[in-house]
């Protein structure tokens, strides 16, 4: 019998082939030199496709189900990782741009600091991504199924820090963008801040929602009707929102362009 946990997974299965074909069509529009944050929404729609069909699987399947369980909260949680990856490749993109433009000096040793913040970023991505997934790991024994229902009744303080850090990671990524507003000078930079700053605050409610039912022991925790909106509709815009921007963006070759 399916449940509404269960249906809702399978609802959001061709919405996320559709946005991957759009990401991979914007991959492709501009070159693999340019579709650094593209390719990652690509890999995002993949995984999460993948982390939803694998739930679904074990919450139909008879016998030990842990490590489909496992794999698949690994796959949620890895996917907002390519988000996160996707957003500080627009961030690199448009800090660059920012400079070209500028070309003084002292905005090119600022740019090498902010070059320096962008390294920070990634490796704050990668350590909350481990952590995630080292968690969840070693959150196996602590999975249970009644009833064909599955409950996860103590997850892994580090699945716990794992979110709160990607939680601060988006959070001051919005900080940056919306303190890069004052030095717009082209539409190509206008339009690439302004994508950031329409997709961050989708992301930041997406975090805040995980962290939440994430201590409350079990990802599948709560409202359905929270999860849908705070998950995965927040999830969709952004995807929407990256989706457009990288089909409007000037080609790789176009003049006075540096396409994503």
């Amino acid at each position: 019998m399916w449940s509404s946990n269960d249906s809702t997974e399978v609802a959001f299965l061709p919405i996320y082939l559709v946005l991957g074909c759009v990401a991979a069509a914007s991959a492709v529009r501009h070159g693999l030199r340019g579709a650094l944050g593209h390719i990652s929404l690509v890999i995002f729609c993949v995984v999460r496709f993948v982390g939803n069909l694998l739930l679904l699987i074990a919450a139909h399947t008879s016998g030990d189900v842990k490590g489909l369980v496992i794999a698949g909260f690994i796959m949620q949680g890895l996917g907002y990782s390519f988000l996160i990856t996707a957003m500080l490749s627009y961030l690199s993109h448009l800090i660059r741009d920012m400079d070209r433009a500028e070309a003084e000096p002292a905005e090119k040793e600022a740019g090498g600091k902010r070059t320096r913040i962008e390294r920070i970023l990634n490796v704050v991505n990668i350590v909350a991504l481990v952590l995630l997934i080292v968690g969840f790991n070693e959150s196996m024994g602590s999975i249970s199924t009644s009833s064909g229902a599955l409950n996860m009744q103590d997850l892994n303080v580090m699945v716990k820090v794992g979110n709160i850090l990607y939680l601060a990671l988006t959070v001051l990524l919005a900080a940056i963008a919306f303190m890069h507003i004052p030095r717009i000078s082209t539409s190509r930079q206008k339009l690439l801040l302004y994508t950031m700053i329409s997709a961050l605050p989708f992301m930041v409610v997406r975090c805040v929602y995980t962290v939440y039912v994430t201590f409350q022991g079990n990802p599948r925790h709560g409202s359905l009707a929270a999860r849908i909106v705070c998950q995965y509709v927040m999830e969709v815009i952004v995807l929407i929102v990256l989706g457009v921007s990288g089909l409007l963006l000037p080609r790789q070759g176009t003049p006075h362009a540096n396409p994503l």
